[in-house]
Parts: structure tokens; sequence; C-alpha cells
């Protein structure tokens, strides 16, 4: 049960208490007084919140590190294998391989809201997901020769991402980046 659930099932409680103390009791009518067992939602551990403040570095570093290499993509870009790995780490090389090849380059920045939304420590390697309303307005690719827009058909420029991060050789690093492209965010 979620908290706002937990919350509205007190607030219906209370005002059944509420009002039947202001009717008189009748013998005739049994009395039916929902019960609510309180739950509560666990906080995180101090070691969950930990990996969740180092999950979330890993992901804007990796962001800030594909903004660097797509602003210049004939150059070489090993800071993203510090951020990146796996199926992320080999789209953002592929998507560098063809901005090479068509002499484009992406001027401006993204703008994200990145929000762990779940950590699991008690496998290895250690795992977390990350949901992010990502937002291109402002980071444009251009052709490098002539600054002229490269336009992109019917693409959304918000829509929502999730990325799954793990843990690889004691740094958090983004293994999969999930976009939706079909809905905003």
């Amino acid at each position: 049960m979620t908290a706002a659930a937990v919350a509205r099932a007190i607030a219906v409680t209370t005002a059944v208490a509420v009002m039947s103390g202001c009717h008189a009791r009748r013998p005739d009518r049994a009395e039916v007084v929902p019960t609510v067992q309180p739950t509560t939602v666990p906080a995180p551990s101090h070691a969950e919140a930990y990996a969740a403040v180092r999950v979330l570095d890993a992901y804007t570093a990796m962001r800030a590190a594909e903004v660097r290499a797509y602003a210049a993509p004939a150059q070489p870009h090993r800071d993203l294998t510090r951020s990146a790995t796996g199926q992320a780490l080999t789209g953002i090389a592929q998507t560098l391989l063809f901005y090479r090849r068509q002499g484009i380059v992406v001027r401006g920045h993204p703008h994200i809201r990145p929000r762990v939304t779940a950590v699991d420590l008690t496998v290895r390697p250690w795992t977390a997901t990350i949901a992010d309303c990502f937002d291109s307005d402002g980071w444009r690719p251009v052709l490098a020769a002539t600054g002229q827009p490269v336009s992109v058909p019917a693409q959304r420029e918000r829509y929502p991402v999730v990325a799954s991060v793990r843990m690889v050789a004691g740094r958090w690093m983004v293994d999969r980046l999930n976009a939706d492209r079909s809905r905003p965010c």
C-alpha cells in the first residue's frame, strides 16, 4: 500500500469515526467500522541513498560526455568509457560514427531531469534504474561545415528515457538507455 493510499484510508476512517459520533446509535443496525492496518514504506537504507547519489552522478557524467562527444564527433572521447558501458556505450558510439560520416555536430545542451527509481544492492552486480524526462530542445544537430540545421523528421523533443545502471569494477556505469519517443513526458 502506498503512502497516499494509507493517507486516504486514515482520512476515511477518521471521517467515519467522527460521523458515527454525531448520530445516535441504533441497536437494530450493526456497526461497521473499517480497520486500517498501517503500512509503512521503508525508507532507503544509507547504503541505498548513497548509491542513488552515485548512480545519478554516473548518469549525469555520461550525458555530459555525450554532449561533448556529439559537439566534436571526429575527436576521440575516452571519457564516455568512464560512465557508459554495454548497449548505452554502443549506441552513443554508433551515433558518433554516423555523425562523423555525415559531417554533423550537435550544438547546445539537452535538459535532463533524472531520478533514481530503484536501487538493488542485494545481488551482484549492483543495479539501479533511472527515469528521465529528456528534453532535446536547445540541442540541435547542424552541418559542421555550414552550421545549417539538420532536420530530424517527426521526432519529439521531450520524451521519457529509462536508464539501467550497474556497478562495473567498483564504478557505477550506465549500461542501457531506453528512449520512448512515441510519447511525451
